[in-house]
């Protein structure tokens, strides 16, 4: 079974998500979107999983421009940018696994990091550009500060973590298993 699959039975959709552009979408942020990002926005649309995780979705004409990633994405990379030199050299990724590396952001300016969405509680998502294939990137959810997660098999494979209860002592928190659920905002 596809992890797509496997968090629609977890957590089932809409009936009838709304279609987006995802080429012009690509065009604007001057990058190519994940397949699992298409895959997971085709599948729920605007919405919350658990009323805070909330994924941002390619421009669309009943989506407020703060709920887009074309909007959004270079505010949340700013935000990290502005943070950057406050974030401490102890500072850790928790990995899927359950072990820690040292958080790199490199000094590039901007950042090799694209927004993809934000939390009710402050935490920013983002894709770690490292190489060419989107498909590649991993995923960072932070506070910008202490709680880093980094999960290199995408947004979707974190996604689904999160929401089912699997990403192992979440600096970021992990959601109710027993009652996963998604918003949606259509």
């Amino acid at each position: 079974m596809a992890i797509i699959d496997d968090l629609i039975e977890l957590v089932p959709p809409p009936a009838e998500p709304p279609t987006f552009d995802f080429e012009a979408c690509e065009h604007a942020l001057g990058v190519p979107l994940p397949d699992d990002y298409r895959n997971l926005v085709a599948t729920y649309g605007l919405g919350e999983f658990d009323d805070d995780l909330m994924v941002w979705v390619p421009p669309h004409p009943e989506v407020e421009a703060d709920n887009t990633i074309t909007s959004m994405s270079g505010a949340a990379r700013d935000a990290l940018i502005q943070l950057r030199p406050t974030i401490p050299d102890t500072a850790t990724w928790l990995l899927p696994d359950g072990t820690e590396h040292q958080v790199e952001l490199g000094s590039e300016n901007p950042p090799p990091f694209i927004g993809w969405g934000r939390s009710n509680g402050g935490m920013y998502g983002f894709w770690h550009i490292i190489g060419d294939d989107p498909n590649a990137w991993p995923v960072v959810y932070t506070d910008l500060g202490g709680a880093w997660d980094y999960d290199p098999r995408g947004l979707l494979e974190f996604v689904f973590a999160k929401v089912s209860g699997l990403y192992p002592d979440s600096r970021t928190g992990n959601y109710d298993p027993q009652d996963p659920y998604f918003s949606s905002f259509f």
